[in-house]
């Protein structure tokens, strides 16, 4: 080989080496930034409602002094609280229990009720409300993200709910 031939292999050698290095940088960042995400939630229900204070709430960093749980639909709408430390415990732990079953991202297959929404409203110290809105407990809409949620395990809700009522 002539040394303009060798010249020229060191200069094609030198651009392949930058674009591999980069594409491997571009790859592992990639990865990394996937496993982060697939462990961004500690528990499912964050996932649904991807609010910083109501997360902090879930993984036991806030605690709420007060849950409100509504009931009704277009015939009317009902409220009942509790500030019950026990009983704000049992609603937290019910939500760290849910799992998501479906997400539904066909609004033709989108479940809704006209009477049987039931929305939690947990207040914190600051009087800052987070309220999680759902159809019958198993459903949650999240419009802006245009995907709707079927919640599984959820019965620990209908006996708390009517604990609460009583």
């Amino acid at each position: 080989m002539t040394s303009k031939n060798i010249e020229k292999k060191q200069y094609l050698q030198l651009p392949i080496l930058v674009l591999f290095v980069i594409l491997c940088v571009v790859s592992f960042v990639g990865c990394s930034e996937q496993k982060e995400s697939d462990e961004e939630y500690e528990y499912e229900i964050e996932r649904v409602f991807p609010d910083d204070t109501f997360i902090s709430i879930i993984e036991g960093n806030t605690l709420p002094k007060e849950i409100v749980v509504g009931f009704g639909g277009e015939n009317g709408y009902e409220k009942f609280s509790t500030k019950d430390p026990a009983m704000i415990d049992a609603y937290i732990r019910a939500f760290r229990n849910v799992i998501i079953e479906e997400e539904i991202t066909d609004k033709d297959k989108m479940y809704y009720v006209a009477d049987g929404v039931i929305d939690y409203t947990f207040i914190v110290d600051d009087d800052t409300k987070i309220t999680i809105g759902t159809d019958l407990t198993e459903y949650i809409t999240d419009r802006n993200r245009g995907i709707q949620f079927h919640l599984g395990n959820t019965e620990q809700f209908n006996d708390l709910n009517k604990k609460l009522r009583q």
